[in-house]
């Protein structure tokens, strides 16, 4: 019995012993990146496993933007910067109810161009006047945060709205009272993921950008850092 407590103890105490060993290696790669990467990791929002990869444009608005918009405005702490909360995009689906794989395919269609998976949208309520029943298909949706949001910002600035047709840019009326911007895009193939040959039907879509902004032009500054073009 004696022996089986010791071979116990000792097992333990190995054990023991090597989560001590990971948790000093983890520690010291964390420390090693951070000492190299200050700049950018200074405001990551999820703590240290984000800034194992960082989007390109957050790290330009973590370096760039955050001093730009502090000279522009004259905030005195880094925490007032306004910065974007998530992105929410959303597509209507008329059809749905009478064929149910119209469904699938703007799911499939909404996960190329976000890179995450859809959530469909459901009638709480029966209306007899749209031949409406509760618990039918209305649409996808989904929320973008964190590197996934900056991917998405990235390729909807540089590639998907230079391609839109008579496109000469937003307005600050678009900028709602709490700060958040929304717009419409009429067609799901201004996005390279989106294959014109394999689509059974041109949608659009709206997509919804929350920020902490405080004023209409805090918003407009902070977008405005992210290329996003303004007529006014």
């Amino acid at each position: 019995m004696k022996k089986k407590i010791d071979n116990n103890n000792s097992s333990k105490s190995s054990a023991n012993s090597k989560k001590t060993e990971m948790k000093s290696l983890g520690a010291s790669c964390v420390d090693a990146f951070l000492d190299e990467n200050s700049a950018s990791t200074q405001l990551c929002e999820d703590g240290l496993p984000n800034a194992i990869y960082i989007a390109r444009l957050k790290k330009f608005y973590l370096d760039e933007g955050c001093s730009r918009l502090m000279k522009i405005f004259g905030y005195k702490n880094r925490m007032e910067i306004p910065r974007i909360l998530k992105v929410a995009v959303s597509i209507g689906i008329k059809e749905a109810a009478s064929d149910p794989k119209i469904a699938d395919k703007c799911v499939n269609e909404l996960m190329l161009i976000t890179g995450q998976r859809a959530a469909l949208t459901r009638a709480k309520k029966s209306i007899a006047a749209f031949k409406l029943r509760a618990g039918d298909v209305l649409g996808c949706r989904v929320t973008l945060r964190s590197n996934i949001m900056y991917e998405f910002l990235d390729r909807l600035v540089n590639i998907a709205l230079p391609s839109v047709r008579d496109f000469r840019g937003f307005h600050l009326t678009q900028i709602d009272a709490a700060a958040n911007f929304s717009f419409g895009l009429k067609e799901q193939i201004v996005f390279p993921e989106i294959v014109y040959d394999k689509i059974d039907k041109v949608r659009g879509m709206n997509i919804t950008i929350v920020t902490t902004a405080k004023t209409r032009e805090e918003a407009k500054a902070l977008l405005e850092v992210f290329d996003f073009p303004f007529y006014n």
